[in-house]
């Protein structure tokens, strides 16, 4: 993304923090050798939450597919070359990327990818397949989930600010986490950000 990277890892925990640092460190150095600039390319600490059901991983791996499409860069997700998608339908995978774990809670073989490309073109496919298969309803989007786990080590204000420019979140998402009103959302965020109209809420 222009902006932001996605990333669905199964690190083991106590390299997460170091493996982002690195991450981040080599390629901002790269992003800024190449365009003879300096300083920071990121802004922040990265989010992170953890995926801890089949219908939460199917679910990101959805919104993940999908956050290309919805910035306009796009048409389909398949046309994104960045993104673990067009493996994830049949296109040749990078050698860093696992398609059969990815592709697990689809099912197996040929089957999973198809289910996999399908559940991604219904947006009501989550809904529908956990009802039908598991039983269970329907999680947060993994926004949400980054959100709420942000709120738990900043303040208010990069809440507010990372929640609706960074993660496209609408204000009222970002109250409930906060527990105040919208308005109280909107207000602090044109204040932190007087040249910046509201995305829409």
């Amino acid at each position: 993304m222009p902006n932001h990277i996605h990333l669905l890892l199964q690190p083991n925990a106590s390299t997460l923090s170091r493996g982002m640092q690195r991450l981040e460190t080599s390629w901002a150095r790269r992003y800024n050798d190449r365009r003879g600039r300096y300083g920071h390319v990121f802004q922040g600490r990265f989010a992170s939450c953890v995926v801890s059901t089949d219908l939460h991983l199917r679910e990101a791996l959805r919104y993940i597919a999908l956050n290309p499409v919805r910035a306009g860069i796009c048409h389909r997700p398949a046309d994104f070359p960045w993104s673990a998608h067009r493996a994830l339908v049949g296109f040749d995978p990078p050698r860093f990327l696992s398609v059969d774990a990815a592709l697990e809670p689809f099912g197996r073989g040929g089957d999973a990818m198809k289910t996999y490309e399908a559940f991604v073109a219904d947006r009501t496919a989550a809904e529908h397949f956990a009802l039908a298969v598991e039983g269970e309803s329907a999680d947060p989007s993994p926004a949400q989930f980054a959100l709420r786990e942000l709120a738990r080590h900043a303040d208010p204000e990069t809440v507010i600010v990372t929640g609706h420019e960074e993660l496209g979140l609408p204000f009222a998402a970002i109250a409930r986490v906060l527990g105040c009103s919208r308005w109280t959302v909107a207000r602090r965020f044109a204040k932190l950000r007087p040249d910046r109209a509201p995305l829409g809420d």
